[in-house]
């Protein structure tokens, strides 16, 4: 097992940097107790692997309710910074630019995007947006990461198999379906 560590405003694994580039999957546990669906956790994974993710973040519960792995709630700590999916790139970027800005300077901390997409619900949202915002929050953070800055990585909201649109709430990313998508990813 891999232990990170925090070396000032960075997180490093074997002294070295560490960028988290991942995706959410709440999902995972819901599928996993059941055998007829826990194949689609594997095929997650493979397609993740193909564009080179370090973290994958699920929930391991589900708070005693249907198709629950326990009754009851556990620790839970998980760093999260969320800004509306239909928001400008121009803000996006200027606002992700004045968090790893503040974190870096002030309070010497991690920047972890932990959930970035785009509805394709919202009207005027497309796949060219979404690469887009992607791209911008990729990069925003890469270019932190590069020169010892406290950007140190996103989650991408939130990655599916195919075959399971009947639980996409319209942020679903399935990469076996997006090459441009998959493609950015596996750049950043």
């Amino acid at each position: 097992m891999v232990h990170g560590a925090e070396e000032g405003n960075q997180f490093v694994v074997d002294d070295q940097p560490f960028n988290v580039n991942g995706f959410n999957t709440y999902w995972f546990m819901v599928f996993d107790v059941d055998q007829s669906t826990r194949g689609k956790v594997t095929e997650a994974f493979q397609q993740a692997n193909s564009v080179g993710p370090t973290v994958c973040r699920t929930r391991a519960f589900n708070d005693g309710q249907w198709r629950a792995l326990q009754k009851s709630l556990s620790a839970r700590d998980f760093v999260v910074s969320q800004t509306i999916s239909d928001s400008h790139i121009r803000f996006i970027k200027s606002w992700m630019q004045a968090h790893i800005d503040d974190l870096e300077k002030v309070l010497g901390m991690q920047f972890l995007f932990g959930e970035f997409s785009v509805s394709s619900k919202d009207p005027g949202n497309n796949s060219s947006f979404g690469d887009t915002l992607i791209s911008t929050v990729c990069k925003t953070l890469l270019d932190s990461t590069k020169k010892g800055g406290s950007g140190t990585g996103g989650l991408l909201w939130q990655l599916f198999p195919d075959g399971t649109d009947y639980m996409d709430d319209g942020y679903a990313v399935v990469l076996s379906k997006s090459a441009s998508t998959s493609n950015l990813i596996s750049l950043h």
